[in-house]
């Protein structure tokens, strides 16, 4: 007999998403501010749009998890620790879990996720 109550796939995909997808705009947003502070060349105007458009799909993609969480009824929010993971606790189905994802996952998550979204942009600039 299977837990009903427990998160499946999906919905741990949505809630990891929440989670990630604002330190990702956070990352992407301090590399515009790098460039736009110490210019270095004549592709900085060039890597400032395609970050943006990142951050645009980003933002995209954060409104569309956050639909999904609400349709879900399940509600994510900061648990902060000190122990070197990010804790949040969720509410799923009337019951509590708590997710703790350490700092070092998170930022081969982050890497990956990047790595998709610069493959999209990447796309998109290719097909204009």
């Amino acid at each position: 007999m299977t837990n009903t109550t427990t998160p499946n796939e999906v919905e741990t995909l949505f809630i990891r998403q929440y989670i990630m997808l604002p330190f990702l705009t956070t990352m992407v947003e301090k590399s515009i501010r790098d460039i736009k502070a110490d210019p270095t060349g004549v592709l900085d105007e060039l890597f400032i749009r395609t970050s943006q458009h990142i951050i645009n799909e980003i933002q995209a993609d954060l409104t569309e998890v956050r639909k999904a969480l609400r349709s879900l009824n399940i509600r994510v929010w900061d648990d902060p620790k000190n122990d070197g993971a990010l804790h949040y606790r969720y509410l799923c189905r009337g019951r509590e879990y708590e997710l703790a994802i350490p700092r070092v996952i998170a930022r081969t998550e982050l890497s990956e996720l990047l790595g998709k979204y610069t493959h999209r942009a990447e796309k998109a600039l290719s097909q204009r």
